[in-house]
């Protein structure tokens, strides 16, 4: 559980380099704009350490996916 920006997200880890994040609470859509992902992306690389690669919305909105780099880690 990691709450941003006043909003909680559950994010896991699915495989090695891919992560999700969906809305906890009330709320199960996600917000889909631009101030959104970017909390989106930062929930996912807070917990996972890791940098987002690349990311999309999946499950009609409900779960924002993300593919991590883990390589240099989020220092560079």
């Amino acid at each position: 559980m990691m709450t941003l920006d006043g909003k909680s997200f559950r994010v896991r880890q699915i495989t090695e380099s891919t992560w999700t994040a969906s809305a906890a609470g009330n709320e199960k859509i996600l917000a889909q704009t631009p101030s959104a992902q970017t909390s989106l992306r930062q929930a996912i690389e807070m917990v996972s350490g890791c940098r987002v690669t690349d990311s999309d919305y999946s499950r009609q909105g409900t779960q924002f996916d993300a593919q991590v780099s883990c390589a240099r880690g989020l220092d560079n």
